[in-house]
């Protein structure tokens, strides 16, 4: 690689800017955002110096809003997307897989195969919809089975 120095050598050496200062850079920005004389006077410069966005608008703090979605996420009904799983819905849906593969892996434990009844067979417990928190209203709803799809 001779002389020439990698990317990081020059970042690193030459920049407040560069790996675990992030955070701290980030913190004083926002409080430039909220108050530009409440950063030392060489932050001040620097951020003052930065492009603004060619819409006019004032930059705002990003802690407040990755803060909002925290409380999204944590929030009763949470929902991903218009079609996505709130929690309680994306624990049905895994309880839903859970269910298909224990019948795909252990159905055999299930299923008649002795028409004369010479062997006494045993309940397996994950073969029931009520193990894995299921009740008769869940048959009637439609989930996501991926490529096990049902003919019509």
């Amino acid at each position: 690689m001779g002389t020439q120095q990698s990317t990081y050598q020059l970042f690193s050496g030459n920049t407040l800017l560069f790996g675990a200062n992030g955070d701290y850079v980030e913190a004083l920005y926002e409080d430039y955002l909220r108050n530009p004389s409440a950063v030392p006077e060489m932050w001040h410069d620097y951020f003052s110096r930065l492009p603004r966005s060619g819409s006019g608008e004032a930059e705002v703090p990003h802690s407040p809003i990755r803060e909002n979605f925290k409380g999204l996420v944590s929030a009763p009904g949470w929902r991903v997307g218009a079609n996505g799983y709130g929690s309680a819905e994306a624990e049905k849906q895994a309880a839903v897989l859970r269910y298909i593969n224990a019948h795909r892996v252990r159905g055999h434990q299930h299923a008649n195969i002795d028409p004369l009844n010479l062997r006494d067979r045993e309940k397996a417990a994950d073969l029931d919809p009520e193990y894995h928190g299921l009740t008769a209203a869940d048959f009637s709803r439609k989930f996501n089975t991926g490529s096990m799809v049902t003919a019509k």
